[in-house]
This record gives C-alpha cells, structure tokens and sequence, in this order.
C-alpha cells in the first residue's frame, strides 16, 4: 500500500507487468520496492518522480529501461537483485533533452555483480557489490 510517500510490493503476487509511465509525475513517491513476480517493466516508469530516493528491484524485474528514473532528482539509493541490470538511459526521458543534472554525485547502485554492477562502471555511478 501507499504511505507517507512510500508505495511497499505488499501482496501483489499476480503482476508480473507495470506499463510506461505508471508512476510517472508522481511527486510525492519516495520509495518504490518492485515486486519479485514482476518480469516486465515499462519505460519512463518513473519519470520525473521528484522526490524519489529509494528504488528496490529484484530478481524478476531484470532490467530498468529508457527513461525509469528520468526527473528523479532526489534519488540517492537504486538497489538490484541478482540478475538484475538497467539501461544505460535509465536517466533520460524519450523525446527530451538531457535535463544537465548529475545523478553520478549522489547515486548510490547497491547491486550482486554482473549487469547492474557493470553499467554503474560504465555510468561512473558509485556502487557497492552485496554479498
């Protein structure tokens, strides 16, 4: 459920699908934990979430796409399960310009290795292997 800015997975077991922009322009999202059934995730999922800082996604939810976590400029933590990964414009918005801000100062990519680890190097993000 929904609660001072958090939105927890609690049992949504059947979805295993959130389309583009499902939570887009929601700006009093803070945290977002995406259930392990879920295997496909939209683009732009998120965009321009302002007050965004925590993202959980796990082993299902395999990649973040074009554009998810475009516009969330509070965001500091973006944690990946194992064999999970995200696109290299995760940041940036279809159709629009780079916005210019620099969420290499102050993301934090809490990953098992593999994808999620290797583009956060390749993104110059900061991240920390989970054993």
């Amino acid at each position: 459920g929904y609660e001072g800015g958090r939105l927890d997975a609690g049992d949504y077991s059947r979805i295993s699908r959130i389309g583009d922009r499902a939570f887009a322009g929601c700006h009093a999202l803070e945290y977002m934990d995406i259930p392990t059934g879920v295997t496909n995730l939209g683009t732009e999922l998120f965009l321009d979430c302002t007050s965004m800082k925590e993202v959980y996604f796990w082993t299902g939810s395999k990649q973040l796409r074009t554009g998810t976590l475009a516009g969330c400029y509070s965001l500091n933590v973006l944690h990946c399960g194992p064999f999970s990964s995200f696109s290299e414009d995760v940041f940036k918005a279809n159709n629009r310009e780079d916005d210019g801000h620099d969420y290499t100062l102050h993301v934090v990519v809490y990953c098992y290795g593999g994808g999620a680890q290797t583009q956060a190097k390749k993104m110059g993000l900061t991240y920390q292997t989970i054993e």
